[in-house]
């Protein structure tokens, strides 16, 4: 194998950054016969930059682009040229407070010419996150967004969505986590639709020294629909976990569970 690869920064100014990097490998394979032998030749490309909107505080942008070409010669066979492009943006609020806002964007589109598939592929992801944290810093809470969508030749088309919900409180010696869940799968090529809910509970009590209750809770539904059949699935989990040393004592730790499902 042998490898070139390099790096350089266009321009900087502060908080305003431009950098990108260049690489080139090469590979070959020795199979010790007159068939089977095989070189490739990869190249990329990538170009990056942040900054921000009026001051740091306020707003923060990022995003790059890359180009990678994969050329590959094997004995008795066609050369086969793969190409990858891949694009990304992200927008912060307010990156350094209690309530940050983000929103995220990428995409890629692929092309292969190999002797596995030929033809284009196209995948795109975007999404959004907004969190917030109380001043004592004992209430956090977080609702987060994000879609993901698959097109290519081959017609393994699909898009999931799914959406987030979670809270993290501490009320004295009690610690709640809890998280909603919705996700949703669409297989348009099979026509083939899931959805999934849930939720999931966490509490916690004691000092995690020397006594300490840690409960569960999980219930999630999935729901099916493949051309004329339909399915529905609940699945329910509940479990409780105590630990305890009386006194502080190094000898004695008294330990019980239960789990329900």
């Amino acid at each position: 194998m042998f490898r070139v690869s390099g790096a350089m920064a266009v321009g900087q100014e502060g908080s305003h950054r431009l950098w990108g990097e260049l690489s080139s490998a090469y590979y070959e394979t020795d199979s010790g016969s007159d068939r089977g032998d095989s070189s490739s030749w990869i190249n990329t490309g990538t170009l990056a930059g942040s900054s921000y909107i009026w001051r740091p505080w306020f707003a923060l942008v990022s995003g790059g682009l890359s180009l990678s070409i994969a050329e590959t010669d094997t004995t008795g066979q066609p050369t086969t040229t793969n190409e990858f492009i891949t694009g990304n943006g992200r927008l912060d609020l307010f990156p350094r407070s209690r309530f940050p806002f983000s929103a995220y964007y990428s995409e890629g589109r692929n092309r292969f010419d190999d002797t596995v598939f030929r033809g284009d592929a196209e995948t795109t992801k975007y999404g959004a996150m907004q969190s917030y944290r109380s001043l004592d810093g004992r209430h956090n809470y977080l609702a987060e967004y994000e879609n993901n969508q698959s097109d290519s030749d081959d017609r393994n088309d699909f898009e999931s969505e799914n959406l987030t919900f979670s809270a993290l409180n501490r009320l004295g010696d009690h610690l709640l986590d809890s998280e909603i869940v919705l996700e949703t799968v669409d297989n348009t090529t099979t026509g083939q639709e899931i959805d999934r809910y849930g939720l999931i509970v966490d509490h916690s009590l004691g000092d995690r020294r020397d006594f300490t209750i840690e409960n569960l809770l999980s219930t999630f539904t999935t729901e099916n629909d493949f051309f004329d059949f339909d399915s529905e699935v609940e699945t329910t989990q509940l479990s409780s976990n105590v630990f305890w040393r009386p006194g502080g004592s190094r000898d004695l730790r008294l330990t019980g569970s239960l789990r329900l499902n």
